[in-house]
């Protein structure tokens, strides 16, 4: 009688919300940086724009205890203005770096660096510079990009994220949509590429490193997919976990989506549920509709180790926080309930 009692006072305070809600994981696209800009021009030939991250959370912190954005501030002023301003604030960085720079037969110079990819696994930054000089033929320019893990501020290599390999290198090679006037022995893996939010890869060769200057900056796209079937991704790194979604076939996504309910399912049973002695046995998701982010379950559990009982519930995934959650009706509890060996007791 007394359990009886108790699994009344369960449903009513579940029914008095309507349902049962459980929530998977934390938020992955809760992006932890904000960003600022630092400038400096001496109104005739130096200009730098130069965008640089800053902690927006004080959770966010890396597991050595440096703070990413740190990291990530730190190694961007030391590679693009040198080691020994890495210490400075960032404007009086750039004001020194400024000052130090000019030259008499310096004519131009710009450096701009911005975020091209931020996603809450990595980030990548990109540089464009240009420099000309009194009496030289033309100027000099390139772009470069560093790779950011979020999680740590560490730059990444492209040995952290692809198998370095001659595959890899002739893999880059066949995506040159026009080889003409390229020197193929030169093209190397050079480490400056970025990853677009669609899943692309790009190489870029500056002037003289695979071709010549007329050629101008060669890039060189090919689809992250290419990679994963070839087998060129190494595994674990922060863009493969970004796209893993991305990738995954629809048979593989399904029997991830029922695995998460099946977790969440029994969460639920042991936290809001316990005194029924519910277990999860399977689970089944089934999309809504084509574009939809709402998916009907069904999960099989069996009650006090003997009977088995299905239970309706909904899996939704609100897109705005990547949160996943499970809704049982405070109808379905109701009927475990009302099939609850304890009601022949009453």
């Amino acid at each position: 009688m007394k359990r009886l009692l108790l699994l009344l006072c369960i449903f009513l305070s579940l029914a008095s919300a309507g349902t049962v809600t459980k929530i998977y994981g934390q938020a992955s696209s809760a992006y932890p940086f904000q960003f600022k800009t630092f400038s400096y021009s001496d109104s005739s030939s130096i200009h730098i724009d130069l965008r640089l991250p800053f902690v927006k959370n004080s959770r966010f912190s890396a597991s050595s205890g440096t703070e990413p954005s740190l990291n990530i501030r730190k190694e961007l002023i030391g590679v693009l203005l040198g080691e020994k301003y890495i210490n400075m604030p960032p404007q009086q960085a750039i004001d020194r770096f400024g000052h130090d720079k000019y030259d008499s037969v310096l004519t131009s110079y710009n450096l701009e660096g911005e975020f091209s990819t931020v996603n809450e696994h990595f980030l990548t930054y990109e540089v464009d510079r240009f420099a000309s000089y009194a009496g030289a033929a033309h100027g000099i320019y390139g772009k470069r990009v560093y790779l950011f893990d979020v999680k740590t501020g560490q730059r990444l290599h492209q040995h952290d994220i692809f198998k370095q390999s001659e595959a890899f290198r002739q893999t880059i090679i066949e995506h040159i949509t026009d080889k003409e006037d390229i020197w193929i022995s030169s093209v190397k893996l050079n480490d400056n590429f970025d990853i677009t939010p669609d899943g692309t890869v790009v190489y870029y060769y500056n002037p003289y490193e695979i071709a010549c200057f007329a050629r101008g900056i060669v890039e060189v796209s090919i689809p992250i997919k290419t990679l994963v079937s070839r087998g060129l991704l190494v595994p674990d790194s922060p863009v493969v976990k970004y796209f893993a979604e991305k990738l995954v076939t629809a048979d593989k996504k399904e029997a991830i989506l029922n695995e998460m309910a099946k977790k969440l399912l029994q969460e639920i049973m042991d936290e809001d549920l316990a005194e029924m002695e519910l277990q999860v046995l399977e689970t089944k998701v089934i999309s809504k509709g084509l574009y939809s982010n709402e998916y009907a379950g069904v999960g099989i559990v069996r009650m006090a180790g003997v009977k088995r009982l299905k239970v309706l519930f909904d899996m939704i995934l609100d897109k705005a926080s990547s949160y996943y959650y499970i809704q049982i009706p405070s109808e379905e509890v109701w009927k475990l309930i009302i099939e609850s060996d304890e009601w022949s007791d009453f």
